[in-house]
């Protein structure tokens, strides 16, 4: 009975992505190029076109992420003037929340990295926190958590540490702690960062690798643990295809990453490191994104072969290099990652139904109503995560057509 439920469910969701899947305005993806460094004058032109229509194209780029690196362009290139006042305003204004926004993150995460290099903890930044200071002025990219990896032998010192700091844990599996607005992510394994429990991850990444690569450089004034540039490219790529290759401006990062590769770094040498880490696919979907759509020049003279795939997985491939990007579900791209059918659907399972003692974990009880509760409230999550796509979707096609 099982088995044949999650048949039936993983049809739906196959359904379900296919029909989310979007497409780029051009003017974004001039943007786009332009940001790496890859764009010309006819990309140029597209995108000062695209001024006549400013309220669409600001919309657009706010979904993408893509508002800060809109902002930055039109100051470089003198065209702010062109923009209606009450726009420029807004831009203007988006542009300060994200400075402050972006300084109390930073003020936080120096004094988190204070502490814990007192204590003795040792700490990894990810994600947006280690990538935005070097590749973009302030301001620009949006951030949100500030996401962590941590050794699981420290765990409990971590948390320790973050009560007394004055952290309320806001949730125990993935641990998420918030104070006056901060969030802090807690990851002791990687599983192409997927948040189900690490017994039932079929491709978890090795953290000893990650750490034996990782590079210490300054953030503000002390001094982190970061991801190796080339690992900074892999993992980042597992981030996006877990968020379902949603925004652009993560395509961007990885753009710009690639750009700054020493020029004695041959793309051949990313995939093999994403080989060691498991992670050939996303990388691979990504870069093909990024040669087909993008044309970074770096993949038009060096681009990466394709790895074995199923036939899912050949399908997203031609669907994000004819431009198109699936908005759907991540658990849906992570899945049809696994290679094995029996771990795939011990995955499905458990993505719909997690076992009692991760609920127990999750709702902090052991009681049978707040057990049934929990359960109720995962599938509300879900259920209001699909709609909230679906909303996503239509605005964006609405923008489309209305072009």
């Amino acid at each position: 009975m099982v088995g044949w439920t999650s048949v039936v469910l993983m049809s739906i969701l196959i359904k379900v992505t296919i029909i989310m899947s979007v497409t780029n305005p051009q003017p974004l993806l001039s943007l786009a190029r332009l940001a790496c460094n890859a764009g010309g004058q006819a990309d140029r032109k597209a995108l000062a076109d695209s001024l006549t229509d400013w309220p669409a194209l600001l919309r657009q780029a706010e979904a993408e992420g893509m508002d800060g690196v809109l902002l930055d362009w039109l100051r470089r290139e003198g065209l702010m003037a062109a923009i209606q006042t009450d726009l420029r305003r807004i831009l203007k204004k988006r542009h300060t929340h994200r400075l402050l926004d972006d300084q109390i993150k930073r003020q936080a995460l120096e004094e988190l990295l204070q502490s814990a290099e007192q204590a003795g903890i040792r700490l990894m930044v990810l994600q947006g926190m280690a990538i935005d200071e070097e590749l973009y002025p302030a301001g620009i990219r949006p951030l949100s958590d500030i996401d962590l990896l941590i050794r699981e032998n420290q765990l409990e010192a971590m948390h320790t540490l973050l009560s007394r700091l004055g952290y309320t844990p806001v949730s125990r599996y993935p641990p998420v702690y918030a104070r006056d607005g901060v969030c802090i992510d807690l990851h002791q394994q990687l599983a192409y960062l997927s948040r189900s429990e690490p017994a039932v991850n079929p491709l978890r990444i090795e953290e000893d690798t990650l750490w034996a690569s990782a590079v210490r450089r300054p953030f503000g004034a002390r001094q982190t643990w970061t991801l190796s540039p080339i690992d900074q490219i892999i993992i980042l790529s597992a981030h996006l295809q877990k968020h379902s290759f949603g925004r652009l401006i993560w395509f961007v990062d990885i753009g710009r990453l690639l750009g700054r590769l020493d020029a004695r770094t041959r793309l051949d040498d990313v995939r093999r490191r994403a080989q060691e880490l498991s992670l050939e696919q996303p990388l691979y979907f990504v870069c093909a994104y990024l040669h087909c759509v993008i044309k970074l020049p770096r993949l038009q003279s060096d681009p990466l072969p394709a790895p074995s795939m199923h036939w899912a997985a050949r399908r997203l491939e031609k669907w994000l290099t004819a431009g198109h990007r699936i908005d759907g579900m991540g658990d849906l791209l992570y899945l049809l990652a696994i290679p094995h059918l029996p771990a795939r659907w011990r995955f499905l399972r458990h993505t719909l139904a997690p076992k009692p003692e991760m609920m127990r974990d999750q709702v902090r009880s052991s009681s049978a109503i707040d057990l049934t509760w929990g359960y109720l409230n995962r599938v509300a999550r879900l259920s209001w995560q699909a709609v909230r796509l679906a909303t996503r979707l239509l605005r964006r096609r609405g923008w489309e057509t209305s072009r």
